[in-house]
């Protein structure tokens, strides 16, 4: 299993930055550049075909926990690893059917689509008219 940080520098010791994990195994194995963000921003390549997914057989990720999933893994285990983070009430964006193949794009394109599914919650509650 493929893991690294692409963030980079953690937000300091009294401020908690966003916690966004990426499982994509084309980003995992690209060379990205670090981003300039006040995320955390991990990036998994899911288990192999012979490996065994931590999550989903213990309920705990080793890159520990998150605010939001964005997943883009295919094979055996995509759709335990999905249901794994379901379950845990972690917030997932499903992105296997993200068409384009560039690194830099399908990043962008991760990376926001935690950001709408984490703000989706606050902008549902909010009405026309509300200030």
């Amino acid at each position: 299993m493929l893991r690294r940080a692409i963030t980079a520098a953690p937000a300091p010791a009294t401020q908690r930055g966003l916690r966004i994990l990426i499982e994509d195994r084309r980003l995992a194995r690209a060379d990205l550049p670090p981003l300039d963000a006040a995320l955390d921003v991990m990036v998994c390549a899911g288990p192999c075909d012979d490996e065994v997914c931590p999550l989903v057989l213990d309920g705990a990720c080793p890159l520990g926990p998150c605010d939001a999933v964005v997943t883009a893994l295919d094979g055996p285990w995509a759709r335990s690893v999905h249901a794994a983070w379901a379950r845990s009430g972690t917030p997932v964006v499903d992105a296997r059917h993200l068409g384009t193949t560039d690194a830099g794009a399908r990043l962008n394109h991760h990376v926001g689509a935690a950001l709408q599914r984490l703000w989706e919650p606050l902008t549902s509650a909010w009405r026309p008219g509300d200030r």
